[in-house]
């Protein structure tokens, strides 16, 4: 019998964590990876402003103590 796996949110741990459960596991598996967007890549996104590409990437620090930050 096969084991399931859903993943949710192809940003790229979501990506990331399929690419290395198929690796793994192969054929054994059946995954799915569910996505709310349109597109893939989470917070990793490319935008075109007046002819220029600019690539935003994701927040490289996620807290609320302000102290980290001193």
């Amino acid at each position: 019998m096969k084991r399931s796996f859903v993943i949710l949110g192809a940003g790229i741990s979501g990506l990331a964590l399929g690419w290395f459960l198929k690796n793994e596991f192969g054929a054994t598996i059946d995954l799915k990876i569910i996505e709310a967007n349109r597109r893939v890549g989470g917070w990793m996104d490319t935008f075109e402003t007046e002819g220029y590409l600019f690539d935003r990437g994701p927040h490289s620090v996620r807290t609320k103590d302000i102290a980290w930050f001193r």
